[in-house]
C-alpha cells in the first residue's frame, strides 16, 4: 500500500462523486416500482439466473413466440410483465458491474486514506510520548489524551506497522 496523490481528492471532488451517486440512486428510485424493495426473506427465496440458467432463459425468450400454443397456463405474472422482467434482467447486469467497480474503487480510496491518516496519527502519538518522556510542555496532556483513545491491540501497541 502506498500513498497515491491525496491532493487530487478534494472536498469538491468528494462532493461531486457523492452528488452523482445520489443522482443515480434518485433515478433508480424514480423508475423502480416501490414494491420491488425486497425483504431479507424475499432475497433468500428469489431465484437467480446467473451463468448457469442464463442460456435457458435466453433460449426461452428468444424462441417462445415460435410456439404460441405452448404458453404456461398458471404464472405469477402476465406474459407482458415476464418479457419486461427478462429485458430488465438481461440489461441490468452491466450497470451492476459498473456499480460494483465503483464501490471497489471507493473502498480502496477509503482504505488508503484510513491507513495513512491513522499511521500518521499513530506516529504522532509516539512523538507525544517521546515529548512527554523528555518533559516538553503540554506533551503529557496531549499524549495522555491520545493514549486514552489509542486502540491497544497486539503484543506491542506502541509499535505500529508503517
Amino acid at each position: 500500500m502506498y500513498e497515491k496523490n491525496p491532493q487530487a481528492i478534494t472536498q469538491l471532488v468528494i462532493d461531486g462523486i457523492k452528488a452523482k451517486i445520489q443522482a443515480a440512486i434518485t433515478e433508480v428510485e424514480t423508475v423502480n416500482n416501490p414494491s420491488v424493495a425486497l425483504t431479507k426473506e424475499e432475497r433468500k427465496e428469489g431465484v437467480t439466473v446467473g451463468k448457469q440458467r442464463e442460456p435457458f432463459t435466453d433460449f426461452y425468450y428468444g424462441n417462445k413466440d415460435n410456439y404460441p400454443t405452448l404458453k404456461p397456463s398458471q404464472t405469477v405474472v402476465p406474459e407482458t410483465d415476464a418479457v419486461k422482467h427478462y429485458f430488465i434482467h438481461s440489461h441490468l447486469g452491466e450497470s451492476l458491474n459498473l456499480a460494483r467497480k465503483l464501490v471497489e474503487m471507493l473502498e480502496d480510496m477509503q482504505l488508503n486514506a484510513e491507513h495513512f491518516s491513522y499511521m500518521y496519527a499513530s506516529k504522532g502519538r509516539l512523538a507525544a510520548k517521546t515529548g512527554k518522556e523528555a518533559g516538553l510542555p503540554g506533551a503529557d496532556t496531549f499524549f495522555d489524551a491520545l493514549n486514552a483513545l489509542f486502540p491497544k491491540t497486539g503484543v506491542d501497541a506502541d509499535a505500529p506497522n508503517p
